[in-house]
């Protein structure tokens, strides 16, 4: 299934790099810029805590627009990105910057070698097996107190794209055809313990773009638009309360790597 996510991700690269360049003059234009500049928001809020020239790795880098982010923010940053022409964006992005590739369950790196590990809407693409693995990766390769930040799918998001994504495969079943990419739904409360059989003490969760307002997107990214920028400020409300985390249409994890003092 890893493949088959690389594959469509090399086709949609310049895509991809479309969608970026509407993110920057209008983020509410589309579901995927409106949820991206969300997530990138609190990206950056994290980013601003740890020290500058510190080191940041973007897993699944794709076309290395959260690199320029890092590099603006003056951090020393690597990137990971399978999809050749994702790399090859990402590359012209950002001259002369380190960009592998890779994939997240075998990371090319040192133990402890950065600061700050990052994956936006990169976990999802994979069985919960690698997911597994990925988290055990990106904590090997952090250093101790070092933070991750990752992005999955919630299980019970109220878009229902569970639910969509479900009769996607029984239907592409049935008709012998190409099955949709692979998607790993889970729940907080699911990725906490995971993380804490994993030594991971600390971990905040926190959920952006509500449910509800993504499908105002699928019906056309005009209403979509015309509805977020109207709402903005009660989604922005919504996702700061606990409760709805669960239910949001992007599940955001942030982690510390215990120090080394707290493993003694």
């Amino acid at each position: 299934m890893k493949a088959h996510s690389i594959e469509e991700h090399h086709k949609a690269a310049h895509d991809f790099e479309s969608r970026y360049q509407v993110m920057r003059q209008d983020y509410h234009g589309l579901s995927f810029t409106y949820g991206r500049k969300k997530i990138q928001d609190l990206l950056q809020d994290y980013l601003n805590q740890i020290p500058k020239a510190g080191h940041v790795l973007d897993i699944g880098c794709g076309t290395g627009e959260q690199l320029r982010l890092c590099n603006a923010l003056g951090f020393v940053a690597s990137g990971l990105e399978p999809a050749a022409n994702m790399r090859e964006i990402a590359q012209r992005n950002n001259p002369g910057m380190e960009i592998l590739d890779g994939t997240c369950t075998r990371l090319p790196y040192a133990n402890g070698s950065f600061d700050f590990v990052f994956a936006l809407e990169v976990l999802r693409y994979l069985m919960y097996e690698d997911v597994l693995q990925s988290y055990k990766e990106m904590i090997r390769v952090a250093r101790p107190g070092g933070v991750l930040f990752f992005t999955m799918v919630n299980r019970y998001a109220l878009d229902g794209y569970y639910i969509y994504n479900g009769l996607r495969h029984v239907v592409a079943s049935i008709l012998r055809t190409k099955l949709p990419i692979q998607c790993h739904f889970t729940t907080p409360k699911e990725v906490r313990h995971d993380l804490q059989r994993l030594g991971i003490k600390e971990i905040l969760h926190f959920g952006r773009m509500q449910g509800l307002l993504r499908l105002f997107y699928r019906t056309h990214d005009g209403v979509g638009s015309y509805v977020a920028k109207r709402l903005e400020s009660m989604d922005d409300w919504i996702s700061r309360q606990s409760w709805s985390v669960p239910f949001a249409g992007h599940l955001i994890i942030v982690a510390r790597i215990p120090a080394l003092s707290d493993r003694l």
